[in-house]
């Protein structure tokens, strides 16, 4: 079991703040995070969704979160990927945890610059 505690701590939560999302008590959290008690796996599962990571991450059984949320929208059984996408899902899989936030980070900002030049565009258009 990855340290539940250090995902705690990132994300800047408390152990009762953890326990009120997932729907458990701070005590109880507090000791899967001493190990004292192992979480069931609704338990496990409901850790994954909180900390944005699968869970085979919280298992010990990958090495890579796998950020969850960005994912979920897709159905990756069924959408067919270009080589392109496949090429960047597979270096974004290869990265570290630090790494992934900072390809995030770029494609938010990139985004968002994007998304101000259309708006720029517009305005100016509706001016004319």
């Amino acid at each position: 079991m990855k340290d539940l505690r250090d995902l705690r701590k990132e994300k800047g939560a408390t152990l009762r703040e953890v326990g009120e999302a997932i729907g458990y008590s701070f005590p109880t959290v507090s000791e899967w995070e001493r190990g004292i008690m192992q979480p069931t796996a609704p338990a496990i599962i409901k850790l994954a969704q909180y900390y944005n990571v699968t869970t085979d991450y919280l298992l010990g059984l990958d090495d890579q979160p796998g950020y969850l949320q960005d994912f979920t929208s897709i159905d990756f059984a069924t959408k067919a990927r270009t080589p392109t996408e496949q090429t960047l899902l597979q270096s974004f899989r290869k990265l570290d945890k630090k790494g992934m936030q900072k390809v995030m980070e770029y494609i938010d900002d990139v985004s968002i610059k994007h998304s101000t030049e259309i708006t720029a565009t517009l305005d100016k258009k509706s001016l004319a």
